[in-house]
């Protein structure tokens, strides 16, 4: 061997040696670094066969070693494999064993080998355990790929994940999601998981919020915690994750949320139905006297769950005149063929009909099934006027697009309030208006960030939908969200605020009062609006974020 390489794998290539992997196994060749390593002279580690080395291997991983030298012993190839050694001095070191097999001039097979004392690296780690054992907190580090691949998982984490123990001959599913991190975000929430990766990626500053992850055992989780791009200990470029599980607040948030909007329902519908497709069962949750008596029906029925079928057939379909059933039966079955597929920004289907109480009297219903998520449904109907099979259009009643809007004198005038400072929302007389598409909320945000300015349906592409060009199908998308858009205005009486000219569109500044038109006025009086945070929903508001920036510190020098 030359003497400048026997210098470089000496003193340059930590750890290196070479295995005999013919008959008998051994060490072959030591370089001074893995002596060095050990403390022991390359001449002991070479000179004994092999089997010195074998002794400094720690006694619960020699099983370990031996079935990767097993593999190494297959033929040509290229493996890795993890470890401890135990050191001349009795210290415990971990090491990574990185070694490409060949064979020589005499047709053996010899393992070169680097060995690379990852003894920090597995200390670090394993000091993160304080976050198993002090709080209930799951940590995990992956890389900066296009596909990360998780490097580093805490137990807490894979207590959240809902992870299997592994048994003998079982699959471990954290192999799989070890190589793709993606396989825990829900398809619906991926996008919006890999814009906040390339945001902490782009601008090196943390994200903090709420996601929804995906167990393994195929339930849904809602996690609270933030994501800081660091460089590990090799200067590679990582992702680090800490969350909390914040599931079953979210579950109590979410039913107290339905409890409010049934409350809402029950001021305006006479009975409400709860579809579970989840159980298949339906119950009746909301019933009201009226003209046709059906609380005297239904009073004893209220949040008993029934068999779904069974109970639409008689105590639903077996109320209807007989000119109704069959029509209201195809109402129900087809629903329930097609609820999955429909569009939660869709109108709900409705249905009139009419309902036959005790004594033959008739009274005409209008029917409605309002989405709660997935699974759960709400039927709720309304009788209507005794002199029309059409409700008042002046009553304060649910539309069929779902929304609440609230009665109010015709005279009065109509306020529409704009907050851009912190998240974005949009108020009308005082009170939220709830989109159903947060892609027509977050187009109603671009046209307020460009001040009245008109946008065209390709620039609103290249902000609504960073990540994909311009093309029939984002113009087709676009094109929904902007009608969609236009629907939720018309339905709160407000569709004169934005202006559409020839496929391009503007807000009409003079018909909104806004916080961010208020704060650059330069009035006196609106000069503390600006409190450092802009449009907080969405990343592209970050321009308009360093302007304000400036003029504050500006205002503030």
């Amino acid at each position: 061997m030359p003497r400048d390489m026997d210098e470089i794998l000496n003193s340059c290539i930590g750890g290196f040696h070479i295995y005999s992997l013919g008959k008998n196994f051994g060490v072959s060749f030591a370089s001074k670094s893995l002596g060095d390593m050990l403390g022991y002279s390359a001449n002991e580690l070479t000179n004994t066969d092999g089997g010195l080395y074998l002794s400094l291997i720690f006694p619960s991983d020699k099983k370990t070693f031996f079935d990767f030298v097993k593999k190494l012993c297959s033929g040509e190839r290229s493996l890795s494999a993890e470890y401890r050694l135990i050191k001349k001095d009795g210290s415990l070191i971990y090491v990574r064993d990185t070694v490409s097999v060949r064979r020589s001039d005499s047709g053996e097979l010899e393992g070169y080998s680097v060995l690379t004392d990852i003894t920090d690296i597995r200390n670090e780690n394993k000091n993160l355990s304080f976050l198993n054992d002090t709080m209930p907190c799951g940590f995990m580090k992956y890389t900066c790929d296009k596909q990360p691949k998780i490097t580093y998982i805490n137990k807490q984490m894979t207590e959240i994940l809902r992870f299997p123990r592994v048994k003998d001959g079982e699959m471990d599913y954290l192999d799989i999601y070890r190589d793709n991190i993606f396989l825990m975000i829900p398809i619906e929430e991926r996008r919006r998981f890999s814009l906040y990766l390339n945001r902490v990626y782009s601008v090196g500053a943390p994200v903090a919020g709420e996601i929804t992850v995906l167990r393994c055992d195929g339930t849904k989780a809602y996690l609270l915690g933030w994501v800081t791009k660091h460089r590990n200990e090799n200067g590679e470029e990582e992702f680090q994750s800490a969350c909390v599980d914040i599931t079953e607040r979210h579950n109590i948030n979410k039913e107290h949320e339905i409890k409010r909007y049934i409350k809402a329902l029950s001021d305006v519908y006479d009975e409400i139905f709860q579809f579970d497709y989840s159980e298949n069962t339906v119950k009746c949750i909301h019933a009201t006297e009226n003209a046709g008596g059906s609380s005297e029906l239904f009073k004893w029925l209220i949040n008993m769950p029934m068999q779904m079928e069974e109970a639409v057939e008689k105590w639903v379909i077996g109320r209807v005149s007989e000119n109704d059933a069959d029509r209201l039966r195809e109402f129900f079955s087809d629903f329930s063929r097609n609820r999955r597929f429909l569009d939660p920004d869709s109108k709900p289907p409705t249905i009139t009909y009419q309902a036959v109480y005790a004594g033959g009297e008739a009274h005409t219903y209008r029917g409605i099934f309002l989405r709660i998520n997935s699974t759960l449904f709400l039927f709720c109907c309304r009788m209507l006027s005794l002199e029309s099979t059409q409700p008042s259009q002046s009553a304060n009643i649910i539309s069929e697009a779902g929304s609440l809007p609230q009665k109010k004198n015709e005279k009065e005038k109509t306020e529409v309030r704009i907050r851009t400072f912190g998240y974005f929302d949009i108020f009308v007389n005082g009170r939220p208006i709830p989109f159903r598409s947060q892609k027509s909320k977050e187009l109603f945000a671009l046209l307020v960030d460009r001040r009245g300015g008109y946008v065209s349906s390709d620039e609103a592409i290249s902000f609504l939908w960073e990540d994909e060009p311009v093309n029939p199908v984002t113009l087709a998308r676009y094109r929904k969200v902007a009608l969609r858009l236009k629907n939720i205005l018309e339905e709160y009486g407000i569709s004169d605020v934005v202006e559409s000219v020839d496929g391009k569109r503007r807000i009409v500044v003079e018909k909104v009062n806004c916080d961010l038109y208020d704060y650059l006025s330069g009035k006196e009086e609106y000069s503390q609006l600006f409190k450092g945070s802009y449009l907080t929903n969405y990343s592209w508001g970050e321009t308009t974020l360093a302007e304000l920036s400036g003029r504050y510190y500006t205002d503030a020098g």
